[in-house]
């Protein structure tokens, strides 16, 4: 048993950002009020400016998307993993909110349009 909590706990530190790679609530409350939204066909992403030099992002997943607290989190995994080696503009904050059908595409797919979107800016 405690092999196998090892092995879980390894695959979720995994997936998660560095804590300065992770935007605070009050990123996330500037982003809302003064940022843009570009929409693709499995995402939409917010993005506004920030003073500091390092960009920060976060994954949320509402309750619209996945009932289950258990889907929202794998999808949100499943997102930060795609994000996990792609560069960010400096000096943004991004929220990515997926949509419904983000469930059903490789990861791939997700890397490929999350990169766009995010270029977009």
């Amino acid at each position: 048993m405690w092999a196998f909590a090892t092995v879980v706990r390894v695959i979720i530190l995994s997936s998660m950002f560095k804590k300065a790679q992770r935007a605070t609530t009050q990123h996330v409350r500037d982003a809302v009020t003064k940022g843009k939204t570009r929409h693709g066909e499995h995402f939409s992403v917010r993005t506004a400016a920030l003073t500091d030099a390092a960009s920060v992002i976060t994954v949320v997943v509402s309750k619209k998307v996945a009932a289950k607290a258990v889907d929202r989190n794998t999808l949100k995994r499943r997102v930060r993993a795609a994000l996990m080696h792609t560069k960010l503009p400096s000096s943004t904050t991004h929220i990515v909110y997926p949509k419904k059908t983000a469930f059903a595409i490789p990861v791939k797919i997700m890397k490929e349009e999350l990169e766009s979107l995010l270029k977009r800016g």
